[in-house]
């Protein structure tokens, strides 16, 4: 059989193993070579090309980069642009060689390609002369087998502006015995031309040759952001990483602070460790924030007290910063290390959340895990030197959320998984809540879980159901996540949905601490449901409130839903390795507010139960007439005008009034709460 990867799947997961995602690279081509030095010899690798009956030696990974970089000089410039320069990488002369950072910041694609189309009009009106629209073109696609005779002289491919996204990859097993390379498994046909890779290196084409492709790619970058020539300074480099303080956040018996100190003294670093316990969300904030460089050791059972707070809600948030790109963290080496091979319980729930694909991206790109610290010393200088200075983003000031008549339940979930799993139970459960009596709250994202969240409240909406749709995003993420205010206002008024000033107090504010800090009786139900790093810290930050006896946390009950789902390595349920950490530790428990659930239905239960209302379950079903993981971008979901309702254009098969009406007729069901 015979697959075709078109740009809606190359830059998407494999259909074989998480081991084999696709990696982004583009021209930093270090990434390509740290990622194929990982999997070789990598025994779960192995497996997986056994299990795919395929040879070592005819494998390779694809490293795909959407760089829109080359193109016009000097659109980062325009009048058009201007409000955006502080959001991409200081080097770039055009703002999408740093695309996410700016893009979001403006909203859809489709809204970024058209601020860009004023921006080249600009040009051209101002400069009478054609514009370079090179935009829409791929930058960068570069391939690399896993077998390598010569690391320090590897075997590649890379193409630069001759091969747009429509470069189409066929993976069949035969080709690479009876017709391709032997050592060819993925074909590349460049743009307007008809031969593939091993076509092109069996006849030694000039285009094939590895100088030649390479330096055009970066050629072609350097001309187009007009890369300054650094001075280099070897002395200002040392003087930047001499003394350097790299924070420990937990708080070291004397032995262990004196041990630590000395090894990073031998490397030129300056260990600084707490001499108090955590006690506030400032505290970690404060420590994520002031800091250059983190260092956790690992110590079992030592910070019992404060576990959640140190070793995984702070952490959690660290990475989470970097994630999103906050420039108080982005860059900020992270070192967990270990004197034995054992690792950290942060890293242990981490790994199995890249097994589950609730991870995206590469965790040593995130983190770097440690058992020597003179190895660790490096990485931390080498971090610093490379580290790159981002503008701040737009600040919000602190602003509350509307008070309602009813209990909102709050949903923890990811914005990026694209498992059909998490986005038809987010959907399923906010529907479920809405039509029982519960207002919807959320981390107001405009795709994935939380934007099928979203969504599932403002489509009650849409059909008359007296339903509150309320959210609280994080600054940062709205470079990457967005927000749909758009919809939001329009179904739901102004102020529903705001942005607050970080995400310490959006954490805050989702669990309406304050709220139940003034109210005795208020009890706060939050829902965690497909999560990635980003939900591991919502519910990380809930324990931590607990222990640090935060007013008002002792009544947050977390409901953590962990579904499985098929993957080609078996069945997975993410939250395995946390659920296993509170079993284990009695965190578990009904009487702590804890409760594990494996699909909506049940934990529409255990909200009947906390809340001692009587539940009705509705089987709804996420529209799916093309709907995917951006409900909110017009270009990507049909349904949205009619959300918005504007007359003439797509409607679901199947709404909610249709199954709510379906549902209590068979059922005989009268409500207490009229959703009318």
């Amino acid at each position: 059989m015979t697959t075709t990867l078109t740009q809606g799947g190359l830059g998407g997961l494999s259909e074989h193993d998480p081991e084999f995602q696709w990696t982004f690279a583009g021209n930093n081509f270090a990434k390509a070579l740290t990622t194929i030095e990982d999997k070789q010899d990598n025994p779960h690798v192995l497996e997986v090309l056994g299990n795919m009956d395929i040879p070592y030696k005819e494998a390779g990974l694809i490293f795909y980069d959407g760089g829109e970089c080359n193109a016009e000089r000097g659109l980062r410039d325009t009048q058009t642009l201007e409000p955006y320069k502080s959001t991409t990488h200081p080097y770039a002369e055009y703002p999408a060689a740093e695309t996410k950072p700016w893009s979001q910041s403006i909203g859809t694609n489709e809204d970024t390609y058209t601020l860009c189309d004023q921006a080249f009009k600009e040009i051209e009106t101002k400069e009478n002369r054609a514009a370079d629209r090179r935009i829409l073109d791929n930058c960068v696609v570069l391939y690399m087998p896993l077998h390598q005779e010569d690391m320090d002289n590897p075997r590649y491919y890379a193409f630069k502006s001759t091969t747009p996204l429509r470069t189409s990859i066929d993976l069949d097993p035969l080709l690479s015995v009876n017709q391709g390379h032997k050592t060819q498994r993925h074909y590349h046909s460049p743009l307007d031309r008809h031969e593939t890779l091993a076509q092109l290196e069996a006849n030694n084409d000039p285009w094939m040759a590895k100088e030649l492709a390479i330096s055009k790619a970066i050629r072609g970058f350097s001309d187009a952001v007009r890369m300054p020539r650094n001075n280099i300074s070897l002395k200002a480099d040392y003087d930047k990483v001499k003394g350097l303080v790299v924070h420990c956040p937990l708080t070291l018996s004397k032995e262990l602070e004196d041990k630590y100190s000395q090894k990073l003294a031998d490397n030129g670093l300056i260990l600084e460790t707490r001499k108090t316990p955590i006690q506030s969300f400032d505290d970690i904030r404060s420590t994520i924030y002031q800091s250059k460089a983190i260092f956790i050791p690992n110590i079992p059972d030592a910070q019992d007290n404060n576990f959640w707070t140190n070793n995984i809600f702070l952490p959690a948030s660290t990475i989470v910063e970097k994630q999103l790109s906050n420039p108080s963290a982005s860059g900020m080496p992270v070192i967990f290390h270990s004197d034995t091979p054992e690792r950290t319980d942060f890293e242990n729930i981490c790994d199995h959340l890249k097994n589950a694909t609730m991870v995206p991206q590469d965790m040593q790109h995130l983190f770097y895990s440690s058992d020597d610290i003179n190895e660790a010393s490096e990485h931390i200088k080498q971090q610093i030197l490379e580290q790159y200075t981002y503008g701040n983003y737009t600040e919000f000031d602190h602003t509350p959320l509307p008070d309602t008549e009813r209990d909102a339940v709050v949903f923890l979930e990811s914005a990026t998984s694209a498992s059909p799993v998490d986005n038809n139970n987010a959907y399923e459960l906010a529907v479920n809540c809405g039509l029982n009596g519960f207002d919807n709250m959320s981390g107001f994202g405009m795709s994935g879980p939380m934007g099928a969240v979203v969504w599932a409240g403002l489509q009650l909406r849409r059909e008359g159901f007296d339903v509150n749709v309320m959210g609280v995003q994080d600054p940062n993420a709205m470079k990457t996540e967005g927000a749909p205010f758009e919809a939001m206002s329009h179904l739901m008024g102004e102020d529903y949905g705001v942005v607050a000033p970080d995400i310490f107090l959006r954490i805050w504010q989702l669990l309406e601490i304050e709220k139940l800090q003034n109210n005795p009786s208020m009890e706060k139900i939050a829902v965690a449901q497909g999560c990635g790093i980003g939900g591991l810290q919502e519910m990380a930050a809930v324990m931590a409130l607990k222990e640090l006896n935060i007013a008002g946390a002792d009544r947050v009950h977390l409901i953590i839903e962990n579904a499985p789902r098929d993957l080609p390595t078996g069945t997975i349920s993410p939250h395995d390795a946390l659920l296993d950490l509170m079993e284990k530790r009695g965190d578990l428990d009904d009487n702590n507010g804890v409760y594990a659930t494996t699909c909506p239905k049940e934990t529409l239960e255990v909200i009947g139960k906390i809340s001692q209302r009587e539940m009705t379950y509705f089987p709804v079903e996420r529209p799916q007439e093309e709907y995917t993981i951006f409900p909110f971008e017009r270009s990507k979901n049909p349904l949205l005008p009619w959300l918005m309702g504007e007359a003439g254009h797509s409607t679901p098969k199947t709404t909610i009034r249709d199954t709510y009406n379906k549902t209590m007729g068979e059922n005989n069901i009268q409500h207490d709460y009229d959703p009318n």
